[in-house]
């Protein structure tokens, strides 16, 4: 498939590679650019973990080659079948682990927004990523504060890689609600508090973007 679309599918070409080669070619003016490219199209506001990424890595090599964008896109989406894989695999069975790869990997779906060049397997990784963290930091009876700041980093991230990443934020404080059924109210303010801490600079981000660089969508 990426041989066959090099440059990605239409999203790919159209905003997340093409905000990156604005980015790359004009490294400090390019807040201006994209005020210029508003369009329906376009969606300056976008956050920009995956372009920015891309854009780095096209300044370091000097050279805008069409296999950056693929190879990022390789990476989260076989990290993602990896990560599944084996957090199942640690909490059940290896046996329950791979079948939940091989689910994902055969999933057609799933396959084309990879090789699609697009940031919603991106934002996918992150979204797993946290929900694992959250696993691993509740799996015993007392908390472990690294991994529950860890799990807010890993949410802020979405955030940072789609608008998408925000209602996910939201999603993720409201169902930690329902935990007080389980446990003192006290305990859960302590585990949010981490969980807060840890994408506070990245929400602190995305802020700044949105009122100080982006246009608005």
């Amino acid at each position: 498939d990426s041989i066959k679309e090099p440059h990605g599918l239409w999203d790919a070409f159209n905003y997340w590679n093409l905000k990156a080669k604005l980015i790359s070619r004009a490294p400090t003016t390019w807040p201006n650019l994209i005020h210029q490219m508003v369009s329906d199209d376009f969606h300056p506001d976008y956050p920009l973990l995956q372009t920015g990424y891309i854009a780095r890595c096209w300044l370091y090599i000097k050279n805008e080659s069409i296999w950056v964008p693929i190879v990022v896109s390789f990476i989260f989406t076989f990290c993602t079948i990896g990560l599944l894989s084996s957090a199942i695999s640690f909490f059940t069975n290896k046996k329950k682990g791979l079948i939940a790869g091989l689910i994902l990997l055969a999933t057609p779906f799933y396959m084309t927004m990879g090789d699609s060049q697009y940031a919603d397997n991106t934002v996918g990784f992150y979204y797993l990523a946290t929900i694992v963290l959250l696993t691993f930091a509740r799996k015993e009876v007392s908390i472990k504060p690294h991994l529950l700041i860890a799990a807010g980093i890993t949410a802020g991230l979405s955030a940072w890689s789609k608008n998408e990443g925000l209602l996910f934020i939201v999603c993720l404080f409201s169902s930690q609600l329902t935990l007080l059924f389980f446990k003192n109210y006290r305990e859960l303010i302590v585990e949010l508090k981490y969980l807060f801490f840890g994408m506070l600079p990245i929400l602190l981000l995305i802020v700044y973007f949105k009122l100080k660089i982006a246009p608005p969508n």
